[in-house]
């Protein structure tokens, strides 16, 4: 993703350990805080994506914790990204919706 400021800007509070993530753009470049930061998306069988994914993709402040959460919900299937990765696939899911240089076109019928 790109921007053009720099912030530091808190994103949710990590699920499996309750310690603060805080995303942060500066110049550009998207990265989490702690640096240990992975993102867990999982998926549970059947349902509406708001059901069976929204409650599965989460930042862990370590890949520990990550895991741990996972053992915790066993009907889950998911994949662990690392900061990168998960940088990339943010990309790919949202293209510039979250690029604040990059306005969304207000659509009318």
């Amino acid at each position: 993703m790109t921007s053009n400021h720099s912030a530091a800007t808190p994103a949710t509070e990590a699920l499996a350990d309750g310690q603060p993530v805080t995303v942060v753009v500066q110049d550009g470049r998207w990265g989490l805080r702690p640096a240990t930061t992975v993102l867990l998306v999982g998926r549970a069988a059947g349902g509406p994506v708001a059901d069976c994914c929204c409650p599965f993709i989460n930042f862990h402040t370590t890949q520990e914790a990550a895991e741990a959460y996972r053992r915790a919900h066993p009907g889950m299937t998911g994949r662990l990204f690392g900061q990168t990765a998960a940088v990339q696939a943010a990309r790919q899911a949202f293209g510039g919706l979250l690029d604040p240089s990059n306005p969304q076109e207000e659509r009318t019928q």
